[in-house]
């Protein structure tokens, strides 16, 4: 017996089986946050249509597995509702007649066999929403969200969105407030971005647009950009949605766009040659 199983075949024996047990415990949270995000999802889509019928009935059983969520119920609502606004505004604006389009270099980022590729794939093929709305296996109302993530993520152009209604009209002192933080971020890049070419230095604008999908994807807060670094039209009409009717969302997007600022300032700073604590100090004064 002791000739079969040194301190090495021991040590390697139970290396392996922690490695096998860790395997097993991250499968298992992983399914389990997935089924999280599954009932948070289910819950989402109550406030994506304008009414909804329901019913409630009692039932003695208890559910087999009770899933917690970490935000609370009030909260959970909150974030729902404010991403129904922006949600339906979106469709709203976007028509059966509208054009799609697959934006430069978005199959490349997507990766093949996944739904995303697969509907860009589809959009290619199918440029006319109402055509694609007949082609895809999704419901009407999948589908447009599925467009709304594309449309965010940069992937999806819909023709026409950008120039196609006026803003959200600006009544509140805290909308005007957001309005203050939207200018506020494009006298810091046009600052920062001349100071750049003043340098010779190339903006990073890959970078700024990688953070930008950091605030949707931990905030859901639909910041983008266009080529320029300057805010797509449809994405500060997002913003002011999404801020609309609820204070504490106003204060998630006044948020994000403060740390858009602040990122800009940033790379100002640490990425010019020369100077460039100076120049960032320069373009905050400008704001004071």
């Amino acid at each position: 017996f002791s000739s079969r199983f040194t301190s090495s075949t021991l040590s390697n024996t139970a290396i392996e089986f922690y490695l096998y047990f860790s395997f097993c415990v991250l499968l298992v949270l992983s399914l389990w946050d997935f089924l999280k995000l599954q009932i948070q999802s289910r819950f989402q889509s109550v406030f994506l249509t304008e009414e909804i019928h329901y019913y409630v009935m009692s039932d003695p059983k208890s559910p087999p597995v009770s899933i917690i969520l970490e935000t609370p119920t009030e909260k959970l609502i909150e974030q729902c509702a404010s991403f129904s606004q922006m949600f339906r505004g979106f469709k709203g604006r976007v028509g059966r007649e509208s054009q799609i389009e697959v934006r430069e270099g978005a199959l490349e980022r997507a990766e093949p066999g996944t739904h995303t590729y697969d509907t860009l794939v589809l959009i290619g093929d199918h440029k006319n929403m109402a055509d694609f709305l007949e082609q895809t296996k999704l419901s009407e109302i999948n589908t447009y969200l599925n467009l709304f993530n594309l449309v965010v993520n940069r992937m999806v152009e819909v023709k026409g969105l950008e120039a196609s209604t006026g803003l959200v009209p600006v009544l509140s002192g805290e909308q005007r407030e957001l309005k203050g933080y939207v200018d506020a971020y494009h006298v810091v890049l046009k600052s920062s971005v001349s100071a750049f070419e003043k340098a010779s230095v190339p903006f990073p604008y890959a970078d700024l647009e990688s953070f930008t999908h950091r605030v949707y994807e931990e905030r859901n807060t639909p910041i983008y950009l266009k080529s320029d670094g300057s805010l797509a039209l449809e994405s500060v009409r997002h913003l002011y949605e999404k801020a609309r009717d609820n204070h504490s969302q106003m204060r998630t997007v006044a948020w994000a766009m403060q740390s858009l600022i602040q990122f800009v300032l940033q790379i100002t700073g640490d990425l010019l040659p020369k100077d460039g604590w100076a120049v960032k100090k320069s373009i905050q004064e400008m704001l004071v």
